[in-house]
């Protein structure tokens, strides 16, 4: 390896630490050892993290792969109350009121939480928490605890689909048209071209110059990057010798797009490089995206222009209708799934049940375009097949068939066992005195079975009324 470090000019090692061109926190796989050196990594990392804090509710949504760690938790408000957004996606909030009298304490909980996630995971530590702190004894902690759980299961309210308002703004640190150049000019170096026609844009990133990037790079959102049909990330690299422009266009989930100049008198050679990484597959795309040539005129239309609003607008809910199986949607694709049910032969085992059903679902879901755009798929699947009828097999006919045959089978065995006991040649013509008999019998009888136990004391009444029918 005899390459240089693209902002300190150090010879590089195949010992570098490898370099994501696109943040690996925001999912990004393409990296490279042969770039920049391993301190300009660390020196500059800075760039990343302000970017991917830019990007964080998005993530957060999206919980792209990443090579290591988790998705940091988020703020957003869910019912006018600020909630956190947790790693694995489930949404958090525990707010405690507390009033003390002479030997009482009356703790009011609000919680917002997902059972079995992280969030009720998390809200259970901060109630055990709080109460080991505000009760010492710990067999009366346990007491309170015992309560406040049964209470919490008792008076929880289910909220379906729950409106999440997130406040999301680009560039809060300041550095993001540096951020942009630092992913423009590696993967420029990355693609193996002259790094000499980028040195002023590497001296920008190399000397924080925050206003004099700000000429050189803008929000754009080209027609072209707006009719893709999933979540990318893409990086387009251009060098036209005609306009003498050397330029990139770079788009984050789709919702983060910007042109960056990186050289605005170029003669090197023509280019027409892409880079484009398919969040949902987390794998390189073969995909061309076709731009026309952009002016000269037209870059200096598009670095001077306003932020666009509307176009980021629709950006975003291009980005979340990956995410949105509309009721709308769901209802068609059910009634199309329960046309079908029925016409299904009813199987006998429930595994072949089971299979049959599951062939139907992905045969509709498969042929709905809204379906196949839908990134956690898991979820809407889960979600219709309890919409659906319940539909019993053959075999679960039988089953509950023979355990009620095997159930009375029980019951007359041990309704036998009693009378034989309690009938002696005293008391079978003294009816009110086998009644008592019987009936104490009933009682103390040693079940086996507390199910049976209860049905033989529920039929008492019956059975005691036949013994008047039967003498």
């Amino acid at each position: 390896m005899s390459k240089k470090c693209l902002f300190c000019g150090k010879q590089l090692t195949d010992k570098e630490k490898p370099e994501h061109i696109i943040p690996n926190a925001l999912g990004g796989k393409l990296k490279s050892q042969s770039i920049i050196c391993s301190d300009c990594n660390n020196k500059y990392s800075y760039l990343d993290k302000n970017l991917c804090e830019d990007l964080k509710h998005f993530t957060a949504i999206l919980r792209p792969k990443r090579d290591n760690g988790g998705v940091p938790e988020t703020d957003c408000e869910v019912l006018g109350k600020r909630v956190s957004q947790l790693s694995d996606g489930s949404l958090q909030s525990a707010n405690f009121e507390v009033a003390k009298s002479e030997n009482k304490l009356n703790i009011h909980l609000q919680l917002i939480e997902t059972p079995g996630t992280l969030s009720e995971k998390k809200n259970r530590q901060k109630i055990e928490n709080f109460f080991k702190n505000a009760i010492k004894d710990p067999i009366k902690r346990k007491e309170e605890l015992e309560e406040v759980y049964s209470k919490i299961n008792a008076e929880a309210i289910n909220i379906q689909n729950p409106i999440v308002t997130i406040k999301n703004s680009f560039n809060q640190n300041g550095t993001l048209t540096l951020a942009m150049l630092k992913i423009a000019i590696e993967f420029y170096a990355w693609s193996g071209f002259d790094i000499s026609w980028v040195k002023d844009s590497v001296n920008l990133v190399v000397q924080k110059k925050i206003k004099e990037s700000a000429p050189w790079v803008n929000y754009y959102y080209p027609e072209a990057l707006q009719q893709l049909n999933e979540i990318y990330h893409i990086v387009i690299l251009k060098g036209d010798t005609t306009n003498k422009l050397l330029y990139a266009i770079v788009s984050l989930y789709g919702v983060l797009n910007m042109f960056v100049l990186l050289n605005k008198d170029y003669n090197g050679l023509d280019i027409n490089e892409s880079y484009v990484f398919s969040l949902q597959e987390s794998q390189r795309k073969d995909i061309e995206i076709d731009f026309p040539i952009i002016l000269r005129q037209e870059v200096n239309d598009i670095l001077s222009s306003q932020y666009p609003v509307d176009k980021f607008e629709s950006s975003v809910g291009r980005f979340l209708q990956h995410f949105i199986f509309s009721p709308k949607e769901k209802e068609l694709s059910l009634q199309e799934i329960r046309k079908r049910f029925f016409c299904i032969p009813q199987p006998f085992t429930e595994q072949e049940f089971n299979r049959n059903v599951n062939i139907l679902i992905s045969d509709v879901l498969s042929a709905n375009p809204a379906f196949k755009r839908i990134y956690q798929q898991d979820k809407v699947l889960d979600d219709i097949k309890q919409s659906l009828p319940e539909i019993k097999t053959y075999d679960s006919y039988i089953k509950e068939f023979q355990t009620e045959q095997r159930r009375r089978k029980k019951l007359c065995t041990i309704f036998m066992e009693i009378v034989n006991e309690a009938v002696t040649p005293s008391n079978m013509h003294n009816i009110e005195q086998l009644k008592q008999v019987i009936s104490t019998k009933l009682d103390s009888y040693n079940y086996d079975d507390e199910n049976i136990k209860q049905c033989m004391l529920s039929l008492k009444k019956n059975i005691l009324a036949l013994l008047d029918n039967l003498i």
